[in-house]
């Protein structure tokens, strides 16, 4: 990066947009702006999927999903 001109504030925003909560955002802003379950959406991924907010999308694997649905299914089987 330092080659090609890349300082480390650049690479910073580089790698939040890539981030669970950018992503998001992202969704919130551009899909979910006019459903009427809104805040059940932003209150999901602000409780549930807290852990994830800085995790990069690509490092979220099938099993993390089912971990986060197991741990789930425990701690409220309804």
């Amino acid at each position: 990066d330092a080659h090609g001109g890349i300082g480390p504030e650049l690479r910073k925003k580089r790698e939040e947009k890539g981030t669970f909560g950018a992503v998001a955002e992202a969704f919130m802003q551009d899909y979910a702006k006019d459903h009427r379950t809104r805040g059940e959406y932003q209150r999901k991924i602000d409780v549930d999927l807290s852990d994830w907010h800085g995790r990069q999308i690509a490092d979220i694997k099938r099993a993390d999903i089912k971990d986060l649905i197991r741990v789930k299914d425990f701690s409220k089987p309804i």
